[in-house]
């Protein structure tokens, strides 16, 4: 059974991982599109499987270890409608890239069924297979005209979707985890040793709370080894 209270403080969690990374993260499900997302962007009007986020001037070093650690299917494009087609091209653990010269020929190759991967509707794609149109660039010769007198408003989504224009930059994220750590500077072996960290750290998160409530607490224990052993309790 699905807790999706549990599975948004995850997806919030990760999201606080990845603005270590970069400041500029656009999540696409579970949390709310920020109100300075344009009205005509389309990737707010799909519904995609899984947890989507757009990510920019990331730090791919540090970045690429975390991929492979969390399966993830990544996608590096020109443009988000592009990124969003490799990532779902892409396999777990992967970072699949497309170079602003190999857009068409990826969309050539990759097939339609990856528009209902990124949230559209199975039927839709049915329906292109139907016509002959068997590869997305084949979807991209087709105007607004055709597509929405065909599909009607989901046409109209594909048609921008087809034709992103991504000028605006991903504006700066807003994390909604908070967090506190505190360090041993000696050996800890018993639990009863980490109740008053954790009552220093609870302290620390109630204030920074400021009245505000929380839907997920996480606790974890860090052994670090150099030539003083330490424990990290976050």
């Amino acid at each position: 059974l699905r807790d999706l209270e549990v599975e948004r403080a995850i997806w919030d969690h990760l999201l606080a991982k990845l603005y270590t990374l970069t400041p500029q993260i656009e999540p696409l499900t579970i949390s709310a599109p920020s109100p300075r997302t344009s009205v005509a962007s389309p990737f707010h009007q799909l519904t995609p499987s899984g947890a989507w986020a757009f990510l920019q001037n990331l730090d791919m070093d540090s970045f690429a270890p975390l991929v492979q650690q969390l399966c993830a299917r990544t996608g590096v494009a020109p443009a988000r409608s592009w990124a969003l087609l490799a990532a779902a091209h892409s396999y777990p653990g992967r970072v699949t890239a497309i170079p602003h010269g190999m857009v068409m020929p990826f969309l050539r190759q990759a097939p339609v069924a990856l528009l209902e991967v990124v949230g559209f509707n199975p039927d839709l794609i049915e329906r292109l297979k139907l016509f002959g149109l068997g590869a997305i660039a084949h979807v991209t010769n087709l105007t607004k005209r055709h597509l929405s007198s065909q599909f009607g408003p989901e046409g109209e989504v594909l048609f921008r979707f087809l034709r992103p224009d991504d000028k605006p930059p991903i504006p700066p994220y807003e994390p909604s985890v908070i967090g506190a750590e505190y360090d041993f500077d000696w050996p800890v072996f018993e639990p009863a040793d980490l109740q008053p960290a954790l009552t220093h750290l609870l302290e620390q998160l109630h204030t920074q709370l400021a009245g505000r409530s929380a839907r997920h607490m996480a606790i974890e224990v860090e052994r670090q080894t150099t030539d003083i052993e330490t424990c990290s309790l976050v």
